[in-house]
């Protein structure tokens, strides 16, 4: 059949289909020419519009939606948002017009948008910031932000704060989405000044003659303060106010006002004292009975007008205006007054005036000398006075031979006479007397010393002799020099020249005699020695040694031979050997030059631990950095009501917040922080249960910029919910910047008072708390293996393995939850060598007896505890704080309990593996069974993780396990250690050793590197050379020796990491073996600058008690 096809303005066309035959015949089809209606542009919003296609078939036209946001019923279309709408019109085939379809498309454009300012109504400078509320006239799902054009303020999300008084101007604006344009809207704020507050109502009260003084009025406004005397005695310059009198002053203070503030003026008085006064007599000289009359006058300290008068009191005296006249000897008492004037007060003085009796004098008449005879001779005596007095005058011998009868005096024999005429004193005289000496000769004779030979001091005690013809006994003395003497016997006292005396009294045929002889004494000889140096070893502090004699002659030390320095005499030992030291002592006045030497040995110091120290207690705690304990370590607040903490004398620093991080600290600078832009502030006990900080490796790293240690509160911030922020940094990001001090970690600061303190101690990689303790016990965090849902908490090495970065539970144990991932890691950890050397060890942990009851009832892996600080119940057990159920060699996952308590820690005690109850340990210490390694893990609410536990919790659990062992036989041997998994991201500045990256796992340079450049770790197999996932050291973190081996009141700076725990138990225990497969423990630095290990005896053997609650000491024995 032939079907021609027509189409306007064409001629038919006949095209030949299969089948045609000779009696075909011959259809003819037209086309209909089908085509919308143009459709003019739209917009989202518009009401339905109808849609029209024209054709020249008379078929039906059926239309359908192709594409686009809309909906099609019949004709009608309705937009459903915008875009871009194609429509489709299709006609089937006639008998005369062939079937046909056409399209068309149109664009929707976005709807039009309005924004409208809430009405906001005058504000003053002051008021608080408050809420910009702006709303869209659409359905519009932009999001509306807010942004200061002009003016003083400053917008904070949606939150406006007032910086000044003037026109704010603030613009809204909601960003375009699909369906609707942008908007924006300005709108003004009118901020009026604020009143000032005027503070200027107390001036104390002043006495007249006070020095000038400042007055100030306080106030919010900047303007200029101005000070007038309103009245009163006084003058006031700018504003020193000067006092010219005494009663009531009244000034005033005006301030102009300034850009935020209005003019303000206010009032203060005051009263002025009288000006104290007093009256002092000037010096009056000393009198006697019969002086001439004489003046006194008095001086007032002050300035008054009133004159000054005087008074006789009383005595023997007239007093005429200041003239005083003397009526006889006694004591005379005068006063001196001065009233009150307008300025001083009164005041009144008296003085005493002691009025000797008049001075006597006798005149005792000469008597010639005389010798004696027989019979005795007399002489009569006379004598006569210069004054009036009328006492008797008498006489009587002062010395020699004779006596005085009346005024006759009679010679008894030869020598010298004295005789003494006395006149008492009477009311007005004083008493006299006179003396007149002479002699009365006799026969002579000649006395002498026989010879005395020189002498040296040390001598013993040695007689000498004098001789003459009379009878009398000879009497010896010394006149002068080192000596002694006694009867005939010398001793000496010094070396030097002696001069002896001999006197020998006359006799009935001679007169008496002396006679003198010297001889010298020269310098003994002084042994000097030295005080025997024992017991030194090479690192002793410098010591002084000391050489004595009986001389005083100055004593000065020189080194022979030998490793050592000498400085005076402080010996400081440079190596272990024998020393020689030498003395020399000067001559002083009485020994001679000496010399000594002393020869002493240094021994060389012990340096291992091994055979001294027999347990190492491994106090493991949770999520606390330096800073946050440590930042103004030795120095605490000591509020009233807190316990008190007093640093000992000569307590090192530590590298804490210094002045400057303390009040401009890098992350209070960044903007990046935002609200959380703070310095660092004190936390007290009040505020000890604080929100938990993110600490994810990533967040850790991203906190420390690169080495800036300023994005803190970005980073790891998180601020405390409304039942913990009790002040505003901790309801903010910035609450990472909290420190608690002596105050609130108070038992962990008598123990770093008391033995050694590391404030270089870091966490080995960045990261929570599985990473830390993995290092621990392994030092490697690489090797894990996901046995489910632990993707988030492992990163990929590189290499085809992974590193442990996160919190995934240990695999199998039955506490473990696997919905939240659970893995296992392989390779070996200390552990598997303690097992090996057959040391017995242990990990207790609390809430791992599944088979005990709490007293809350608890029991099995829901054992838990209730805080009265935090105010929450925790699980006691958290199976990712148990480092060693990862390992399959010294897991114990179903918690078997061990077979008794004498085999806790051995290898014998059935399938625990080696990791128990907490209850174990003190068990088998109470048992006397104590492990030579021991991990402990406190209950959580006692573990110190921020947001279930707090540092009050903490110090309850450290305290009552370091009370008990202290007093355990056990002590002297025992070492425990005190350190953390992580620092939860509390901040801390130190970055002195950090290797951290900069974003997500370590690729923010190339595989396997950290962002300083230097490689990462390797990992368990020996071609991970460089294992993503391993970058550190992470922060810094507190670490405490407490053991009577540590040094006391130590700060130790040497770089530190938790797998340095690790090489201490190796090297003390394990001859030094090493777990390998790049465990850390190969390049960990060693703890034992913290111990004083150089003798065999512990130097710091004593206990410290404290109270658990308080933290304070209680004794220390």
């Amino acid at each position: 059949m032939l079907r021609c096809l027509f189409g306007a303005g064409l001629a038919g066309v006949c095209l030949l289909s299969a089948g045609c035959g000779p009696t075909a015949g011959v259809e003819v089809m037209v086309q209909p020419h089908l085509a919308f209606d143009p459709i003019s542009p739209h917009a989202y919003g518009d009401a339905p519009l109808a849609v029209n296609a024209t054709s020249l078939s008379p078929a039906p036209i059926a239309y359908s939606l192709v594409s686009g946001p809309g909906t099609l019923s019949g004709k009608t279309v309705t937009l459903t948002s915008a875009g871009t709408v194609v429509l489709s019109a299709t006609q089937p085939a006639t008998a005369t017009y062939a079937g046909a379809t056409a399209q068309i498309s149109f664009d929707v454009a976005r709807a039009g948008n309005a924004l409208l300012f809430m009405p906001i109504g005058p504000h003053t400078y002051g008021d608080r910031s408050f809420v910009l509320v702006a709303t869209s006239t659409s359905a519009s799902t932009g999001p509306i932000t807010y942004q200061v054009m002009a003016g003083p303020g400053v917008v904070s999300g949606n939150r406006l704060t007032l910086q000044g008084a003037g026109t704010i101007v603030v613009r809204a604006t909601q960003a375009a989405d699909p369906n609707y344009v942008a908007a924006t809207v300005d709108t003004s704020v009118s901020v009026a000044k604020a009143a000032s507050v005027f503070d200027f109502a107390f001036v104390p009260t002043h006495t007249f003659g006070d020095a000038p003084f400042a007055v100030n009025a306080a106030s919010d406004s900047s303007g200029a303060v101005t000070y007038a005397l309103v009245s009163g005695p006084a003058s006031v310059s700018g504003n020193i106010v000067t006092l010219t009198g005494a009663g009531r002053v009244t000034l005033s203070a005006s301030q102009a006002s300034d850009a935020n503030y209005l003019a303000g003026t206010a009032t203060a008085a005051f009263s002025v004292a009288r000006a104290p006064n007093s009256v002092t007599f000037d010096a009056i000289p000393a009198h006697a009975f019969g002086d001439a009359p004489f003046t006194v006058s008095a001086t007032s300290s002050s300035r008054s007008s009133s004159p000054v008068t005087y008074q006789l009191v009383s005595g023997p005296a007239t007093l005429a205006g200041q003239t005083v006249t003397l009526t006889g000897a006694g004591s005379v008492v005068l006063s001196a007054s001065q009233a009150i004037d307008t300025n001083y007060a009164a005041a009144t003085a008296e003085t005493t005036l002691p009025i000797a009796r008049a001075t006597n004098s006798l005149i005792l008449s000469p008597i010639p000398d005389q010798v004696f005879s027989n019979p005795p001779p007399t002489v009569t005596l006379a004598a006569t006075s210069s004054t009036s007095s009328t006492s008797v005058i008498t006489y009587a011998v002062v010395s020699g031979p004779g006596t005085v009868s009346g005024s006759v005096l009679t010679i008894s024999g030869a020598g010298q006479m004295t005789v003494r005429a006395t006149q008492a004193s009477d009311a007005n005289y004083r008493a006299a007397t006179a003396q007149t000496s002479f002699q009365v000769t006799n026969a002579n004779h000649l006395l002498t010393f026989d010879g005395i030979a020189s002498h040296t001091f040390g001598d013993p005690p040695f007689t000498v002799t004098a001789s003459s013809g009379a009878t009398t006994p000879i009497v010896y003395s010394v006149v002068s020099g080192p000596a002694t003497i006694s009867g005939r016997v010398v001793t000496l006292t010094g070396a030097g020249s002696v001069v002896l005396r001999a006197d020998q009294a006359a006799d009935a045929n001679y007169s008496a005699q002396t006679a003198q002889s010297s001889f010298a004494v020269a310098k003994g000889s002084a042994t000097l020695a030295f005080v025997p140096v024992t017991g030194v070893i090479d690192g002793d502090p410098p010591f002084a040694v000391s050489a004595t004699s009986k001389s005083t002659g100055a004593v000065t030390y020189s080194l022979v031979s030998g490793p050592a320095t000498l400085s005076g005499d402080r010996v400081t030992v440079t190596g272990a050997g024998t020393v020689t030291l030498a003395a020399r002592q000067a001559s002083d006045a009485n020994y001679a030059v000496s010399t000594a030497q002393t020869t002493f040995t240094v021994a060389a110091p012990n340096t291992s631990a091994t055979g001294l120290i027999e347990h190492v207690v491994v106090i493991f705690q949770e999520n606390v950095s330096f800073d946050h304990y440590f930042a103004t370590y030795p120095n605490a607040t000591n509020p009233a009501g807190e316990p008190l903490f007093t640093a000992l004398p000569n307590t090192p620093a530590v590298d804490g917040l210094s002045p400057r991080l303390l009040t401009r600290n890098p992350n209070a600078a960044n903007i990046r922080n935002g609200a959380g832009a703070i310095n660092p502030f004190r936390l007290d006990p009040a505020n000890a249960a604080t929100a938990d900080q993110d600490h994810n490796y990533q967040a850790e790293q991203m906190a420390f910029n690169g080495g800036a240690m300023d994005l803190f509160p970005l980073s790891v911030g998180a601020a405390d919910g409304p039942a913990l922020a009790t002040n505003g940094p901790a309801a903010t990001t910035g609450l990472t910047m909290g420190y608690f001090d002596g105050n609130t970690v108070t038992g962990l600061w008598n123990y770093a008072q008391h033995f050694a303190l590391s404030d270089h101690f870091f966490a080995t990689n960045f990261g929570p708390s599985t990473p830390g303790a993995i290092n621990l016990v392994s030092g490697q965090t690489n090797g894990v293996v996901n046995d489910g849902n632990a993707q988030g908490g492992m990163l990929p090495d590189g290499y085809g393995g992974s590193s442990i970065i996160g919190d995934p539970d240990p695999f199998n144990d039955i506490c473990s939850n696997v919905g939240a991932g659970v893995v296992h890691m392989i390779g070996r950890n200390i552990g598997d060598l303690m097992n090996s050397a057959g040391i017995s060890w242990g990990f207790f942990t609390d809430g791992f007896d599944p088979t005990l009851v709490n007293p809350n009832g608890t029991t099995g892996c829901r054992r838990s505890h209730h805080s009265t600080i935090t105010g929450r119940t925790t699980a006691d057990y958290i199976p990712h704080h148990q480092p060693f159920q990862y390992y399959a060699s010294t897991a114990n996952p179903t918690h078997a309990r061990p077979v008794s308590t004498s085999l806790i820690g051995k290898a014998g005690d059935g399938g625990t593996a080696h990791q128990y109850d907490l209850h174990d340990f003190f068990d088998a210490l109470a048992a006397g069974n104590f492990p030579t390694v021991s991990y402990l893990k406190a209950p959580a609410y006692q573990d110190g993780h921020a947001g279930y536990s707090d540092p009050l919790d903490e110090q309850a659990f450290i305290v009552s396990v370091l009370n008990t062992i202290q007093k355990t036989p056990q002590w002297s041997k025992t070492v425990v250690l005190i350190a953390y998994d992580d620092s939860d991201g509390w901040y801390d500045h130190e970055f002195k050793i950090v290797n951290g990256s900069a974003g997500a796992g370590d690729a923010f340079t190339s595989k396997g590197f950290c962002a300083d450049g230097t490689t990462a770790l390797p990992g368990v197999a020996s071609a991970t050379l460089h294992a993503q996932g391993r970058c550190g050291y992470g922060p810094r973190l507190p670490f405490l020796v407490v053991s009577p081996w540590a040094k006391p009141n130590y700060v130790d700076s040497n770089v530190l990491d938790q797998t340095s725990i690790m090489r201490f138990i190796e090297d003390t225990f394990l001859n030094g073996q090493r777990v390998g497969q790049g465990s850390f423990d190969t390049i960990a630095a060693p703890i034992n600058p913290l111990l004083d290990l150089r003798r065999s005896t512990p130097q710091n053997m004593h206990t410290v008690l404290l109270d658990p609650v308080t933290g304070v000491v209680t004794s220390v024995n």
